[in-house]
């Protein structure tokens, strides 16, 4: 997943970069202006798309997560008995 979130961020990037720093219209859709916006547009939409994958692979490698993917600190932690560790 990570792979496929990576590389839809780098060509959004590239082909930002692309339609914002280019002299000549690369679309007949779009006016020079409006492709300039469109290149930005893809550029803030890939650095989003980066962040948000960066912060899902910190999230997986800190610990385990449920099924609604929220990380359990408990799982990690061995189930203790409070009737024995109070002494009853």
């Amino acid at each position: 997943m990570l792979f496929w979130i990576g590389n839809l961020a780098w060509m959004s990037a590239t082909a930002g970069s692309l339609y914002a720093d280019a002299p000549t219209r690369l679309c007949v859709n779009y006016l020079q202006d409006d492709q300039r916006h469109a290149g930005v547009g893809l550029v803030l939409l890939a650095l989003l798309l980066g962040a948000l994958a960066l912060r899902q692979a910190m999230r997986h490698a800190s610990g385990t997560q449920d099924a609604s993917g929220k990380t359990r600190a408990s799982a990690a932690m061995p189930k203790q008995d409070t009737a024995a560790s109070v002494g009853l």
